[in-house]
């Protein structure tokens, strides 16, 4: 196996702690990583640096000491705050650095973000993700765009990462066809979260309708209950993708009819997020009726007007 860096990650989510627990799994050597998000920042909790401990990942108290620690960057934090989380970090970059954005931003922000790490004379990565890390881990497909792209592949496929380098790929192309992916992918997740809550309001129990959904063998509720149940954590990023997905389509010329209902409904979910943590976080995985029910009590208290 080829001689590697070190590699530090730019927010230590979901994306950031599964892709890291796959590496080290996979023999991988150094890991650090450093978060400043809502709930989780320096000074970390204990049992926010158990469970990277327990991984293998250093939790790291600066961007500089990351830097410092490791050459290659993934940067894993959210669509909105990819270009300035990437304006951060260029300070503390330089030559030696590779700086891997695997956010699910539209070409717009990846080019802004690109823009801040290359002036440093660092080099940027533009990284999609085709599957979720909190199911594949880091073997789910990647394309990767850009100036050592090809490195980036070299330096991690032998550890199980599925990287596919898009030939003579532009920063912003490996963006571009993560977007286009959207359209798809995020319409099943507005179906799922959609239908689960229409049928509670109408009083229907879908699993008496298997055969009207053509889902014999509960497909359809086990991608319910991943979507809805575990998802709603995940409701604003995936607005936000949604978001980045309008702002793509218009610049090609696209109406982007669908990506606008996506991120009215995942707004919509993400209002009850924080009560949703706070019932469900310490209590064995919620069904998606479970969340939708739940969401519907708090609505009727206190309804929001979407905009």
């Amino acid at each position: 196996m080829e001689s590697q860096t070190s590699l530090g990650i730019v927010g230590f989510g979901e994306v950031g702690f599964y892709t890291a627990k796959g590496l080290k799994e996979s023999g991988f050597g150094d890991i650090c990583a450093y978060n400043s998000g809502e709930r989780n920042r320096p000074p970390y909790t204990q049992a926010y640096r158990d469970r990277a401990d327990g991984i293998g990942v250093t939790l790291v108290d600066s961007i500089p000491e990351m830097a410092a620690r490791a050459q290659t960057i993934f940067s894993a934090t959210s669509p909105a705050t990819a270009a300035q989380v990437a304006q951060v970090v260029a300070p503390h970059l330089g030559p030696p650095h590779l700086y891997v954005d695997m956010n699910s931003c539209g070409p717009r922000a990846k080019l802004e973000a690109a823009k801040s790490i290359t002036t440093t004379g660092a080099d940027f990565v533009d990284a999609c993700l085709m599957s979720s890390p909190f199911t594949s881990l880091h073997r789910g497909l990647t394309y990767v765009s850009g100036p050592r792209a090809e490195e980036v592949r070299r330096q991690f496929a032998p550890y199980g990462m599925d990287i596919e380098v898009i030939p003579d790929g532009k920063v912003g192309d490996a963006a571009l066809l993560k977007m286009l992916r959207s359209i798809l992918t995020k319409g099943s997740m507005t179906i799922f979260w959609e239908l689960s809550y229409a049928a509670y309001k109408c009083g229907v129990d879908l699993r008496q309708f298997e055969r009207a959904l053509g889902v014999g063998r509960g497909d359809f509720f086990a991608g319910a209950d991943r979507t809805v149940a575990h998802g709603y954590i995940h409701a604003r990023r995936r607005a936000e993708e949604a978001h980045d997905m309008e702002e793509t389509l218009r610049d090609y010329g696209v109406e982007p009819h669908l990506a606008e209902a996506y991120e009215k409904r995942f707004l919509w979910a993400s209002k009850w997020e924080k009560e949703l943590r706070r019932e469900f976080e310490d209590k064995p995985a919620p069904s998606a009726l479970d969340v939708v029910r739940l969401i519907d009590e708090l609505y009727q208290r206190a309804p929001h007007e979407l905009t």
